[in-house]
């Protein structure tokens, strides 16, 4: 078979020619995909997303994960954060489509937001002011999604 390209929405599908694993047949599809700035976008909403939810609904669990201890202004400050990251959440989301032609500074922009986020979670979890799952987990990801805005904001369309 031939060499075929399928973009698609950021996605790119490719079919080449390869041993087959089915009896009878010369070839079978592989599957190229790459990201897009949209999807980074998209990732990055629906991690605010769930940090939303959990400190909105979950609050004295999300700090607890994180080694905090809870009290009554905790819970304040933690529900007051929860409507914060609801309201990145939806900025993250509609920025890919209010940006138009300058998606590429947008996600320029928001790398350096992840940047900042992770060399304060960081300072925390050196520091000793935070710990667990909920610190681990959010320096890894804020990492890997400052990291994606990074590279696709230099890539041209």
């Amino acid at each position: 078979m031939s060499l075929a390209s399928y973009p698609k929405r950021g996605y790119q599908y490719s079919i080449t020619s390869v041993p087959s694993i089915f009896p009878g047949s010369s070839s079978f599809a592989t599957h190229k995909h790459t990201l897009s700035r949209r999807t980074v976008f998209r990732i990055g909403a629906i991690v605010f997303l769930i940090n939303a939810l959990g400190l909105l609904f979950s609050t004295g669990t999300f700090f607890e994960m994180a080694n905090l201890t809870m009290s009554p202004s905790l819970l304040t400050v933690g529900q007051f954060m929860g409507v914060t990251f609801l309201i990145l959440a939806l900025l993250y989301w509609r920025t890919p489509d209010l940006a138009g032609q300058g998606i590429a500074s947008f996600g320029q922009l928001f790398a350096i937001f992840h940047g900042l986020w992770f060399l304060i979670i960081g300072y925390h979890i050196v520091s000793g002011q935070a710990s667990g799952a909920t610190a681990y987990g959010n320096i890894v990801v804020t990492a890997i999604i400052g990291i994606l805005f990074l590279v696709y904001s230099k890539k041209s369309d």
